[in-house]
């Protein structure tokens, strides 16, 4: 009886953290979103003030998952990381207002951004290797089936959010305005690289490592990708919605036909990514192209004027690196296999 006991206490204990992981994953969402949103919102108006609503949505969703993570680390210890990491984020947070005080408005590359940036990609692994590790079955089944697959699909979602803000932040050139102090750009040449060659790899590697990897349905990971730029970008951007039938073109679809034939799909996610990560993709295409920078609110007229001659270039050098990943995933099965320990409850 007593074993039993104990045995009941640790399945509610079980319970409770993996809703409040879920919880946690849905915040960083949240907050990634909103870092999307701070994008547009920096398109749309004269930002004088560091409080703006993008900021304040990117932020109190930084404290509901630092204020979580602190639930988590006391009902398990073990898992003392996933507080420490949101505290760090929160940290970078205050570095950006002490940098805006101090420096007054940068660019989009600028040392607290970077920061920012990057600890949501790591965050959002730890808690994908949470949910992997949950067992796919056991006597009580359903609830925990879709505990593991919600929360390693929206965490993969997450993680892919999060790398492309990066890589948006190392390829976007920016115009400076008249109240920005710190003002730095990238190079065209890095832009190009990471245009044409690291974003088509960052899709098939999602797509891949969710799939083959993990047996995750590479449409709902679409859909979360496509849901948070939609709303973040898409929809809050006037001059450029629409773009929403390229963003379905260069998510949806592929994932959708991956199911039917991966080689297909495969193929697809790479000839279209410039489609994948719009409305930034045209942008980044002319500047590294041309060393032309434009706002995103001419969008329209880059993508049907500027670039209309460069698209098959576009579009063959996406099938190339697509090809090329094919084979080496087909040669080295195990590319993306990544095991790091994070710590877990255990029974």
């Amino acid at each position: 009886m007593p074993h039993n006991l104990l045995a009941y206490f640790q399945f509610k204990k079980d319970k409770i953290l993996n809703y409040l992981f879920v919880t946690l994953i849905i915040s960083l969402f949240s907050g990634i979103t909103g870092a999307y949103w701070d994008i547009t919102y920096h398109a749309l108006n004269e930002v004088d003030n560091f409080f703006q609503p993008a900021h304040l949505v990117i932020y109190s969703s930084l404290s509901l998952v630092f204020l979580i993570a602190v639930i988590i680390t006391i009902i398990c210890p073990k898992n003392f990381l996933f507080a420490v990491i949101p505290a760090c984020q929160l940290l970078s947070g205050y570095f950006d207002l002490f940098w805006h005080d101090n420096f007054g408005f940068d660019s989009f590359l600028s040392p607290p951004h970077v920061m920012l940036s990057f600890i949501p990609i790591l965050y959002s692994f730890m808690i994908f290797k949470h949910f992997q590790k949950l067992p796919s079955s056991t006597t009580n089944t359903t609830n925990n089936n879709y505990l593991k697959i919600g929360g390693q699909t929206i965490s993969l979602g997450v993680m892919w959010l999060s790398i492309t803000f990066l890589l948006l932040m190392f390829s976007i050139a920016s115009i400076k305005s008249a109240n920005t102090s710190f003002y730095i750009i990238p190079p065209p040449f890095v832009s190009l690289i990471i245009s044409f060659v690291v974003m088509p790899i960052l899709s098939l590697s999602i797509v891949y490592y969710a799939n083959v990897k993990n047996n995750i349905n590479p449409v709902y990971i679409a859909v979360v990708f496509a849901f948070s730029i939609t709303i973040s970008t898409i929809v809050a951007n006037p001059n450029i919605t629409f773009t929403f039938p390229y963003l379905l073109l260069g998510t949806i679809l592929p994932a959708l036909l991956y199911n039917k034939n991966k080689f297909v799909g495969f193929v697809l996610f790479g000839g279209l990514w410039m489609f994948t990560y719009v409305p930034y993709s045209f942008k980044i295409i002319l500047y590294s192209l041309t060393e032309v920078i434009v706002e995103l609110k001419h969008t329209l007229f880059i993508s049907s004027n500027y670039l209309l001659l460069y698209y098959p270039l576009i579009i063959a050098g996406g099938i190339y690196i697509a090809l090329f990943v094919y084979y080496i995933t087909k040669k080295h099965p195990n590319l993306f296999s990544i095991n790091i320990k994070i710590s877990t409850p255990t029974k």
